[in-house]
């Protein structure tokens, strides 16, 4: 096998899109509400005036979904790319 067929097989194995194990889904899903709940109790019982307390909600908001927004942008841009394929197929 020569160098070149060497690294193309590597960069086949590394761009298999892999699936999340349950476990780790759990785990975000819990973090995530966990992390709401708190951030929700700790506003709740601030000495903050109401649109004090609605800003820091509103920027909470706003940072979850940059967070989701990005992590849709670098997918796409790796599909364009050819490193990942869709995980659906479209329809014949």
């Amino acid at each position: 096998m020569t160098k070149s067929e060497k690294n193309h097989t590597q960069f086949e194995m590394i761009t298999q899109p892999q699936k999340p194990s349950a476990a780790f889904i759990c785990a975000s899903w819990l973090s995530l509400l966990i992390g709401m709940f708190t951030f929700i109790v700790g506003i709740w019982n601030a000495d903050m005036m109401l649109n004090e307390k609605g800003f820091f909600g509103i920027s909470f908001v706003l940072s979850l979904f940059a967070a989701v927004a990005v992590q849709k942008n670098v997918r796409d841009l790796r599909m364009a790319e050819g490193n990942i394929k869709p995980e659906l197929k479209p329809k014949e």
